[in-house]
């Protein structure tokens, strides 16, 4: 269930990937349902003359079925539930699918409208393909607003545009967007690198919105805007560059939500944990798991201490188990933890 009030958040790890192969891709798996929240994450020093610590945090999930038991061979991971597994932890706040992602961007940080940017300004954030393309933001035809960037076109070149790095939650669906105005009736097409292609046009002397939806497979990919046959030198504009997670583009915005990189690193170990009731998602309230069942009937967690204990059975009130039902201390136990015995 998704509350609007909370980040949108998405955990996932690639169980494919060998930390020790340069050539492998990862593949994430989607653990946020059964992701319960995260503890013990500490950094820094303990104390003033100690080393500076990286944080080693706790990743706690639900798993009735096992399917993180490295010893269990019907897991969809076997047999990749091992160390040195990267996992992958993303949050996007406002929680909504309305808006431009680009706007709220954090690495690398842009303007999709182009207008905070200076006249003939060399963007860092802007990749290039082919010579002679020298993007620049320019006055010279605008979509809208003041400002776009134009770059060159030189007849026999070969492919020839510009792109950037965009940000995504691996799985969910986007659609990439962009105007483009040129000078010479090139084929000109938008495309996101080695995944999706998009429309394409040859329209020249007016704006044409271009397209892809696509679903992301990495955090980031790189949208593409090139000329793929280039007969004629000329210029072209881009303007209104737009990245949502939605079917179809929707009217061009200058704000939306951000992702957020809340932890990338790779698992140490892991350990299992016996009994569900051990595990208290912080979205259930503490009423349903009462901690004197925890104390009365396992004995493993002693928090309330030993003289609350006696208190509860010498007024003999009731303790509620896990399942709801009352439980009385037994007489010859009054006064003692469950795992004292008798004296």
């Amino acid at each position: 269930m998704v509350i609007a009030t909370r980040p949108d958040h998405a955990v996932q790890v690639a169980f494919n990937a060998d930390p020790n192969d340069p050539a492998a891709v990862p593949t994430w798996s989607n653990l946020t349902s059964p992701f319960l929240g995260a503890s013990g994450a500490k950094r820094g020093k303990q104390y003033e003359l100690d080393l500076a610590q990286s944080a080693q945090p706790s990743l706690a999930f639900l798993d009735p079925n096992e399917y993180l038991n490295p010893g269990n061979p019907s897991s969809p991971y076997a047999p990749n539930v091992v160390p040195l597994r990267q996992v992958l932890w993303q949050a996007m706040w406002p929680n909504t699918t309305v808006g431009n992602l680009l706007a709220g961007q954090l690495s690398p940080v842009l303007d999709p409208s182009f207008e905070s940017y200076t006249n003939g300004a060399s963007l860092s954030w802007v990749l290039t393909n082919g010579s002679g393309v020298t993007p620049t933001v320019t006055t010279t035809n605008p979509q809208q607003g003041t400002k776009s960037l134009t770059y060159n076109v030189t007849a026999g070149a070969g492919t020839s545009g510009v792109g950037l790095t965009i940000t995504c939650i691996p799985g969910r669906q986007y659609t990439s967007s962009l105007y483009l105005r040129q000078t010479a009736a090139n084929t000109t097409q938008i495309f996101i690198n080695g995944d999706a292609s998009g429309t394409s046009t040859a329209t020249t002397g007016a704006y044409v919105r271009l397209t892809v939806t696509w679903t992301a497979t990495q955090p980031t990919h790189q949208l593409w805007v090139t000329s793929t046959t280039t007969g004629t030198s000329g210029t072209c504009n881009v303007d209104a560059i737009q990245h949502e997670q939605a079917a179809s583009a929707s009217a061009f915005v200058t704000t939306g939500p951000v992702i957020y990189p809340v932890l990338r690193d790779y698992i140490q170990r892991g350990r299992r944990v016996r009994g569900a009731r051990r595990h208290r998602p912080v979205d259930r309230s503490p009423q349903l798991y009462p901690r004197q069942s925890t104390h009365l009937l396992l004995g493993t967690e002693r928090t309330a201490g030993r003289h609350q204990l006696r208190r509860n059975f010498r007024q003999q009130r009731p303790v509620i188990d896990p399942h709801g039902q009352p439980v009385r201390a037994r007489p010859h136990l009054r006064g003692r933890r469950p795992d004292e015995g008798s004296r």
